[in-house]
C-alpha cells in the first residue's frame, strides 16, 4: 500500500467507573482540531520510516489525533470491543481500571482476550489494588500498568508508545502474509524474509534471530536465514545443538535464549536478548514461521518447476532437430540408392547430386539454426537467385520421400527473381510443405492436396503453400510462431515455425496464416529490390 494512503489507528477505549476519570482522560488525549493534519502525517511517518520523520521520536501530545471511546463498567467496554471488532476498527489500546463494579479489571481484560488478543491493554491500579504479580499471572504479561495518580505526560507517552506498538505490528502482519504469495529464487526469498525479519527484530526490541527449517530426512534442524548475533549457521549452532538434544513443545526461554517451535510446518524462530514475549507478538512470530516456510516451499517448488520445463525445452528441441535430421538424412539416402541403380526417372544424375548436396547443406545447417535461434540472431548470406528451381528441387525431394497420400502441385511464375540466403529460405520451405502435407493426410474424408504457388507482383515476391486440411484451432494459431505451439501431430516438436518466423524477419519479409474448415494457407511476401 501507499504510504500516502496509510491510515493510522489511534482508536483509544477507556474504561471506567468514575466519570471524572473518563473526563480527565479524554482531556488529555483529544488533538486540536486544527493540529489533525499534522498529527497523521508525522504519526505516519514516524511508524512507517517516511521520509518526512520529526527530529525527535517524542510527538507531542497536540500532535497525535486519538478517537476516544469511554465506558462506565468491564462489561460495556467489553460489548464495545465487540462492536469494534465486527465493524472492522478495533481499538490500538485499551486503559482499564482494575476496581469496577459488576466486572473488576481482571475479569474484564480476561473477557476482552477471549475475543481480542491483539490490543494492547494499560491497567490503571493504586497501590492499595491488586498486587502487580497477581495481574500479571491473572491477565497475561502483555498487559502494561501504570500507578495512580498518574501525570498528563504518562498518560500521553503510553498512549503514543502503545498506539505505534499495534500500528507496527499490524503492518508486520500485512507484510508477513503477502510473502507466502511472492514468487521468486530461492536466494531472492531468503533475501527479503532475512530483511524482514529483522524488522521484526526491531519491533521486538531485540537484534538477533534465526530461522531453522527441520530436514525432510531425519528429525534434526538446519539453518536457512538468520540476523545480527545469529546471521549464520555457526552463529546459530547453540539452538541447534539445543532442538537436537531435547524435543520442544512450546515457546522455550533459556536466560536470553527464545525458541518458538511451528511443529505443524517443521520449522522454528530463535530469538537472542531479553525480549518480552506477548500473545501478540508470539502470534506475529508464528505468522512469520508459518508464511517463510510456505515462501521458501514455494521458492523450491518454482525452482524444480523451471528445472523441469528447462529439461522438457530441451528434450523438445532435441527432438525437434532428431526428426528433421531424420527426414532429410532419408532423402538424401534415397537420392542415393538411385544414383545407384541410375534411376534418371525422375530427373538426371548431375540433378541429383546437386539435390543431395543441397539436402545434406540443410541438414548440417539445421544446428546453426536451433543455435541462432536461442541467441535470438540467425545470421543471412543473401544472393541474387530465381525461386522457381529451388520449388522444383525441394517439391522433387517431397514426391520422393513422403509417404503421406498426398498430391503436391507446383503453380508458378517462369521465372522468380529475389534476394535471399538459399540454404535458410529452403529450410523456411521445407518446414511449410512438411507441415502442409501432414495437415493435409490428415483429413478424415478426402484425399489430401498441397499446392504451393509464388507469383510476382510490384516490388515483391509473394510465395504461399496451401493444404486442405481440417484448418487449425484459433487458440492455436494465436500461438503459432511460439516455440512448442504443437497441436495433434504425432512427431510435432512445435519448434519449426518459430525458427522460421525468425528467418521470414531475418529477411525483411512479412508471414501471414488464414485458417478455417477447409484448410490453411501460409503467405510469404519477400520484398524485391
Amino acid at each position: 500500500m501507499n504510504k500516502k494512503n496509510r491510515v493510522l489507528n489511534t482508536r483509544i477505549l477507556i474504561i471506567d467507573d468514575e466519570e471524572a476519570v473518563r473526563e480527565n482522560f479524554c482531556t488529555i488525549l483529544k488533538t486540536p482540531d486544527n493540529d489533525r493534519h499534522n498529527t497523521l502525517r508525522d504519526a505516519a511517518a514516524l511508524l512507517f520510516d517516511d521520509d518526512e520523520i520529526p527530529a525527535s521520536t517524542h510527538v507531542p501530545q497536540s500532535r497525535w489525533n486519538f478517537t476516544i471511546d469511554t465506558a462506565e463498567n468491564g462489561k460495556r467496554g467489553f460489548e464495545l470491543v465487540q462492536m469494534s471488532l465486527a465493524e472492522c476498527r478495533p481499538y490500538a489500546i485499551i486503559f482499564c481500571d482494575m476496581r469496577m463494579p459488576i466486572w473488576d479489571g481482571i475479569e474484564t481484560i480476561q473477557h476482552i482476550r477471549t475475543i481480542d488478543s491483539r490490543v494492547g491493554i494499560i491497567v490503571i491500579t493504586a497501590y492499595s489494588d491488586y498486587d502487580i504479580a497477581n495481574i500479571v499471572r491473572a491477565a497475561g504479561a502483555d498487559v502494561g500498568y501504570f500507578i495512580k495518580p498518574f501525570s498528563r505526560d504518562e498518560v500521553l507517552q503510553m498512549a503514543t508508545r502503545g498506539v505505534i506498538e499495534w500500528n507496527k505490528a499490524q503492518e508486520l502482519e500485512s507484510l508477513i502474509r503477502i510473502m507466502s504469495t511472492i514468487s521468486g529464487q530461492d536466494n531472492d526469498v531468503q533475501t527479503l524474509l532475512t530483511h524482514l525479519l529483522d524488522q521484526i527484530c526491531a519491533w521486538l526490541g531485540t537484534d538477533s534471530a534465526a530461522f531453522l527449517t527441520k530436514c525432510i530426512h531425519g528429525d534434526h534442524y538446519e539453518f536457512k536465514f538468520g540476523v545480527g548475533r545469529l546471521q549464520n549457521a555457526e552463529a546459530a549452532s547453540d539452538i541447534l545443538k539445543r532442538l537436537a538434544c531435547r524435543p520442544i513443545n512450546d515457546v522455550y526461554i533459556d536466560n536470553d535464549l527464545v525458541m518458538i517451535p511451528m511443529y505443524n510446518f517443521g520449522c522454528t524462530v530463535g530469538l537472542l536478548g531479553n525480549v518480552l514475549l506477548t500473545p501478540d507478538r508470539i502470534f506475529l512470530l508464528k505468522l512469520f514461521a508459518e508464511h517463510a516456510h510456505n515462501a521458501l516451499r514455494n521458492s523450491e517448488m518454482q525452482t524444480k518447476l523451471l528445472e523441469t520445463e528447462r529439461m522438457s525445452a530441451i528434450g523438445n528441441a532435441v527432438s525437434f532437430i532428431a526428426h528433421d535430421l531424420r527426414s532429410s538424412i532419408s532423402a538424401a539416402t534415397q537420392l542415393i540408392n538411385m544414383l545407384e541403380i541410375n534411376d534418371e526417372s525422375v530427373c538426371s544424375q548431375d540433378k541429383l547430386f546437386e539435390i543431395i548436396k543441397n539436402t545434406l547443406d540443410t541438414a548440417f545447417n539445421l544446428a546453426d539454426d536451433i543455435v541462432g535461434y536461442a541467441k535470438k540472431a540467425i545470421t543471412i548470406e543473401p544472393q541474387d537467385i530465381d525461386i522457381h528451381d529451388l520449388l522444383v528441387d525441394i517439391v522433387t525431394v517431397w514426391r520422393l520421400q513422403t509417404d503421406y497420400p498426398v498430391d503436391i502441385d507446383l503453380d508458378i511464375d517462369a521465372v522468380c527473381k529475389c534476394h535471399i540466403d538459399r540454404n535458410r529460405f529452403q529450410r523456411v520451405l521445407n518446414n511449410l510443405i512438411k507441415n502442409a502435407c501432414e495437415a493435409a493426410a490428415m483429413h478424415p474424408k478426402q484425399k489430401g492436396h498441397v499446392l504451393i504457388q509464388a507469383r510476382n507482383r510490384e516490388k515483391a515476391l509473394v510465395l504461399s503453400i496451401q493444404d486442405n486440411g481440417t484448418g487449425i484451432a484459433e487458440e492455436v494459431k494465436a500461438k503459432l510462431f511460439q516455440p512448442f505451439a504443437t497441436v495433434g501431430k504425432v512427431h510435432g516438436s512445435g519448434f519449426g515455425l518459430a525458427v522460421v518466423k525468425q528467418i521470414i524477419d531475418a529477411h525483411g519479409a512479412t508471414i501471414n496464416v488464414d485458417s478455417n474448415s477447409e484448410g490453411t494457407i501460409f503467405t510469404i511476401e519477400l520484398p524485391v529490390p
